[in-house]
């Protein structure tokens, strides 16, 4: 297989990190990673520009960040400024979350690199963990019994992380740019979307209809990019099929 091109990749044990390794390493790219402690490993990071592409995948989650503000500056919005002026091509990874009014939000916003050489994926995400206390929605659910609350109010048209890393694939190839959100064919609530992973991952549990939660969708109007958006049956199937190949990194879910 030819070589796509040398990624180097931060944030790689992360929920989104080792999915998208794994999966650009299969279609043909180099995939380094990186280890480092921020911010006194920071130095580690000069040689970022011998690479094609910098994927950034590291950053601090909502309860963190409230715990560390400093360090949440520094990783949610500083980290990715100072990769973009030294990286030949930086892609982000932002949220749906830029728009909450809290600290988490805030810093993410201020990480968001819009330009015309780099790119920021703003988007919200579902996927399997390598870590079984991982914080994620399905990581929760498939180590639920009995019944969980699925809130139909709560809408929301994210992606998986094996979506993510097909979108960032195809965004190397087309070059893309800017912000970009990438989303599903059509959005969902939390009720709807614990009800098709039950019926995708064969799980015995109750879901209990709550009529209560918060409109967390997003839109793009983008023309530029030619990405086929997928129903969320097709991306879980997907998936499903993604975590059966990889038993061995997710020994939660068997």
């Amino acid at each position: 297989m030819k070589l796509r091109g040398k990624i180097l990749l931060l944030g790689s044990t992360g929920m989104a990190g080792h999915t998208i390794k794994l999966y650009l390493e299969k279609v043909g790219y180099q995939v380094d990673t990186l280890h480092m402690r921020i911010p006194r490993d920071m130095n580690y990071l000069s040689h970022v520009y011998e690479y094609d592409v910098v994927i950034n995948c590291i950053g601090m989650l909502v309860k963190e960040s409230e715990i560390d503000h400093d360090k949440t500056v520094f990783v949610n919005s500083y980290l990715p400024q100072y990769l973009a002026k030294r990286a030949k091509k930086l892609i982000h990874l932002s949220t749906d979350c830029v728009f909450d009014d809290n600290f988490y939000g805030r810093s993410k916003a201020l990480g968001e690199v819009v330009n015309d050489k780099d790119l920021t994926l703003r988007m919200s995400i579902i996927g399997a963990d390598m870590k079984p206390g991982g914080t994620g929605l399905f990581n929760w659910f498939m180590q639920q019994e009995g019944e969980v609350d699925g809130y139909s109010e709560a809408l929301w048209n994210g992606i998986t992380t094996l979506e993510l890393a097909k979108v960032i694939d195809e965004a190397i190839k087309q070059d893309l740019t800017g912000l970009y959100s990438p989303l599903p064919k059509s959005p969902t609530n939390k009720y709807k979307l614990l009800y098709m992973i039950r019926k995708v991952f064969n799980k015995d549990i109750g879901i209990k209809l709550v009529e209560k939660g918060d409109d967390k969708v997003l839109a793009e109007t983008r023309k530029d990019f030619e990405y086929e958006n997928k129903s969320y049956e097709k991306m879980l199937t997907e998936m499903k099929e993604w975590i059966d190949e990889h038993t061995e990194l997710y020994p939660q879910y068997r």
